[in-house]
C-alpha cells in the first residue's frame, strides 16, 4: 500500500494480481485496474508522483502511470523495463524509488536487494545478498546507504553506489 503525493491518492496491491488507486475522500476507484498477471506483493509511487512500480510473486517489477492506471511501455507486456529477478521464481517483496528517481531499489525471496537505472533498467553493481529472503530495503536519508533486512535474522548495510558491503552483519538473535 501507498500514499501518493498529495495524500488524497491511495494505492493498493493485492494477491489477486492487481493494483488499485483509490481517491480521498470517499475511497472511489481512480483509473484503470492495473493487471501484473501475478499477485501483487510491493508497490511504489515513483518521487514525482507519475509512475508507479509493482513488485509481483514472480520477481517482476511492472510500471504504470500513476494518473490513470495504464501501463508504462507496450500495453501488452507492462514490464517493459524487464526488471526480472534472475531466478525462475523468486516474490519482489519491496520496491523503493530513490527520491530522485533515476534508481529503484527492490529486495526479493531470492535473497538478494537489487539497484536498477530508471528509466532503462539494467542493474547496478553488485546484487546485495542474504542467507534468506530479503524482506526489506531502504535508502538512507543522505542516500548514500542502502539497509537490508532479512529471514536470515540480520540486518546489513550496503553502498547505494555499487551494493557492496559495510561492515558486518547486525544479527536479530
Amino acid at each position: 500500500v501507498g500514499f501518493g503525493s498529495d495524500d488524497k491518492t491511495l494505492l493498493t496491491g493485492s494477491a489477486d494480481q492487481s493494483a488499485r488507486l483509490w481517491q480521498q475522500p470517499g475511497n472511489s476507484s481512480v483509473g484503470s485496474l492495473m493487471n501484473q498477471q501475478r499477485g501483487v506483493l510491493s508497490v511504489a509511487f515513483s518521487p514525482d508522483g507519475h509512475q508507479i512500480a509493482l513488485g509481483d510473486d514472480a520477481g517482476r517489477v511492472g510500471f504504470w502511470n500513476a494518473g490513470d492506471g495504464s501501463p508504462s511501455g507496450d500495453p501488452v507486456k507492462p514490464y517493459a523495463h524487464k526488471m526480472k529477478i534472475e531466478h525462475q521464481y523468486s516474490d519482489t517483496y519491496s520496491v523503493t524509488y530513490r527520491p530522485d528517481g533515476k534508481v529503484l531499489l527492490t529486495s526479493a525471496q531470492d535473497g538478494t536487494a537489487r539497484l536498477w537505472s530508471l528509466p532503462d533498467g539494467p542493474q547496478i553493481g553488485q546484487s546485495m545478498t542474504h542467507k534468506g529472503y530479503i524482506l526489506k530495503a531502504s535508502f538512507s536519508p543522505n542516500l548514500k546507504t542502502v539497509l537490508t533486512s532479512s529471514f536470515d535474522h540480520t540486518a546489513r548495510l550496503w553502498s547505494a553506489q555499487d551494493g557492496s558491503p559495510i561492515g558486518r552483519p547486525m544479527p536479530h538473535d
